[in-house]
């Protein structure tokens, strides 16, 4: 008889906690997710901000206040011919405005509260003539957030220079920090979303006179290398962008970003 009455009573206790941690993960909302995708474009005119002068002597880089499309850039009776851009990046992430981020994982792998698109590295290969492309979709856990954060490890360039091939690899070794504003809010009225990121980084093949960089100058100039480094991480922004259009100001309220 007590035999059964304890056992009663366990299960009875069982299903009052799991009732309760249950009615705490509703309340906390820890297994509302939506599905994010990130974006990745470049410019196919000249069309955003300057990053401004880079403080590196005259005959390197100067930005000009526009944007250059990465294929094809001539001036000064030189031409920059690039066949292929890769862009390697690693640990892409969405930071919560709460604070609630972190870097442990559940059993799955996944991060418990950050919005993690991708850890580790990955290539991608960029668009030379303007253009978007959506490389990572993630559901995202619902929250705020108000920066995008991931490593850029480095750019490979392939093409010719006056008609000479170069494969050059340029390490970046950077960790960006993409201030997003208004931050981006994930909950149950906002699925579906976008974030995209601007990589506008043919402005930075181009020197203070008009020329277009010879990529192989970078092997042996340490301070054009910095420079062009420098470059690449100030150009690049992000923004919400619901219909991934790679517009910050048209009618679907996209919102603009800060750069960090």
């Amino acid at each position: 008889m007590h035999t059964r009455v304890r056992f009663a009573l366990t299960v009875t206790l069982l299903s009052v906690s799991a009732g309760f941690i249950a009615s705490c993960r509703d309340v906390a909302g820890l297994d509302d997710r939506s599905s994010v995708s990130l974006s990745v474009m470049t410019p196919r005119s000249t069309s955003t901000t300057s990053a401004g002068s880079l403080g590196v002597p005259s005959g390197t880089i100067t930005t000009s206040g526009t944007s250059i499309p990465l294929g094809r850039i001539s001036g000064n009776g030189h031409v920059l011919d690039v066949q292929f851009a890769d862009l390697t990046i690693g640990d892409v992430r969405l930071d919560r405005r709460d604070g609630r981020g972190d870097e442990d994982s559940d059993t799955d792998g996944r991060h418990t509260s950050d919005g993690v698109f991708r850890s580790g590295p990955v290539t991608i290969a960029l668009p030379l003539n303007g253009g978007t492309l959506t490389p990572f979709t993630s559901d995202i856990p619902f929250g705020t957030y108000d920066e995008l954060e991931a490593d850029l490890e480095f750019v490979r360039l392939r093409g010719t220079y006056d008609g000479q091939p170069f494969d050059e690899t340029i390490a970046i070794q950077r960790e960006l920090a993409l201030r997003l504003s208004p931050p981006l809010v994930i909950d149950a009225d906002h699925s579906g979303e976008n974030v995209t990121i601007n990589v506008d980084i043919g402005s930075c093949f181009v020197d203070a006179g008009g020329t277009p960089i010879d990529p192989r100058r970078l092997r042996t100039d340490t301070v054009l290398r910095s420079a062009v480094r420098d470059c690449m991480k100030r150009t690049l922004r992000a923004f919400e962008d619901h219909d991934r259009d790679g517009d910050d100001e048209d009618s679907d309220s996209d919102r603009d970003s800060d750069r960090s």
